[in-house]
């Protein structure tokens, strides 16, 4: 009974380890799923955004030689003046009464002068009264040239060619003597203002183009050009400063609005680029897994150039025609066999 009961047993453990169809095989491991691209030269192409001011080419402060009431206003703002123009007029009286006499003056030395030459040339008068009478001409000469300058600037002109951005007096105010009665500014080129890293200050250069989009102007772009770089860094900002030129003959940039720079700093036409996604972090590292022979995938650090759109310039010493992982690679595991897709 006890050998009918083992048998029995026996057969049963057989039956449950086979079954019907015979021993059965393990399922095969499932694989990661990974889709691959191979490298290959490509651009790449470094172009950076700075934020900016903007300010005009140039503005220049009228400002009085001669203190005064202010006579008259010959211009408005948003005007549009040219060199030379009277832009205002301060009173002058006092300053016309002093000229007249001055001119006088010097009219009288003139003629005494011409007198004495012709009296020490025929040897009448000595040298000594001869000079005496240039001495007093001279000194004649030099009040009158004051009195003349200080009627001239009684009226204060356009010195170049430009648009009246301030007037800081009325007519009828005292304007004293140094005082700014009106600026002028050259709005047909505007100037943006940046700062930029020491990291790339060196990849700047004058006459280099670029373009600047305007925020308050529906964010509109000009071209421009930079036209001067700073080699001296900002106390305050760290940043080496650098003008761009932008030419504004419709006048629609008007100072004091902001505006962003871009500038290509760097242009390859043959790099080693990847999607930005593709790289992966291990530690403090940063890399790619690259798939080789069998589907086996290694971890290759790479070092990072620069980002673009949504791609990124690397230095690695995997070749050209290298399979990397591009999408997947958040789950594979360094040393893994993996499955390959369609991306």
């Amino acid at each position: 009974m006890n050998i009918m009961k083992r048998f029995l047993i026996l057969l049963l453990a057989a039956l449950l380890l086979f079954g019907c169809g015979g021993p059965k095989e393990a399922p095969a491991p499932r694989l990661t799923k990974v889709a691959v691209l191979a490298l290959a030269p490509s651009p790449a192409v470094n172009t950076q955004e700075y934020p900016g001011l903007l300010t005009p080419l140039y503005k220049m402060n009228i400002q009085t030689n001669t203190g005064g009431i202010v006579e008259s206003i010959s211009v408005e703002l948003g005007q549009t003046v040219r060199k030379g123009q009277e832009l205002a007029r301060l009173e002058s009286e006092v300053n016309a009464a002093q000229y007249r006499q001055a001119e006088a003056a010097y009219e009288q030395a003139r003629t005494s002068l011409q007198r004495q030459k012709a009296l020490y040339d025929e040897s009448v008068i000595s040298l000594q009264q001869y000079e005496s009478a240039d001495s007093q001409y001279k000194q004649a000469e030099a009040l009158y040239n004051v009195a003349r300058k200080n009627l001239e600037d009684c009226t204060l002109t356009a010195p170049r060619d430009g648009v009246v951005s301030f007037i800081n007096y009325d007519i009828g105010d005292s304007a004293p003597k140094g005082s700014t009665v009106i600026v002028l500014a050259d709005y047909s080129k505007i100037i943006m203002r940046i700062g930029v890293t020491d990291k790339d200050v060196s990849k700047i250069k004058t006459g280099q183009k670029a373009t600047v989009r305007v925020d308050d102007l529906s964010g509109r772009l000009w071209p421009g050009k930079v036209i001067g770089v700073g080699s001296l860094a900002d106390d305050r900002s760290g940043t080496y400063p650098v003008r761009i030129e932008i030419d504004n003959t419709q006048g629609l940039i008007k100072p004091g609005m902001f505006g962003r720079a871009s500038l290509t700093l760097e242009r390859y036409e043959r790099a080693k680029v990847v999607p930005l996604d593709s790289l992966v972090l291990r530690g403090e590292t940063r890399g790619l897994y690259a798939v080789t022979t069998g589907n086996i995938v290694h971890f290759a650090p790479v070092t990072v150039n620069f980002e673009f759109g949504d791609q990124v310039y690397i230095q690695s010493s995997l070749p050209y025609g290298q399979r990397i992982v591009a999408q997947g690679q958040d789950f594979v595991v360094d040393g893994e066999e993996v499955e390959i897709v369609a991306p």
